[in-house]
């Protein structure tokens, strides 16, 4: 599991998604893109579609939590 805070770095994000084993599941948790609310859990757009791409580049499918739970 992994909280994107604006400190979240693209390496540091590469380095939790390659800790996950085929076909197994991580949950990465973005609470707001941007979230101006509470700066503390914002997401910068720029660094939201950087690591989209990334999982789809590396072959990862993205599903909503409330996806998730229906599954």
């Amino acid at each position: 599991t992994m909280i994107a805070t604006p400190e979240l770095t693209f390496d540091h994000f590469k380095r939790i998604v390659n800790l996950t084993e085929k076909d197994n599941t991580v949950i990465l948790q973005f609470h707001g893109v941007p979230e101006v609310t509470f700066p503390q859990v914002d997401t910068p757009v720029k660094n939201f579609i950087s690591y989209m791409n990334y999982l789809k580049q590396e072959n990862f499918t993205v599903i909503s939590m409330e996806k998730f739970g229906s599954v």
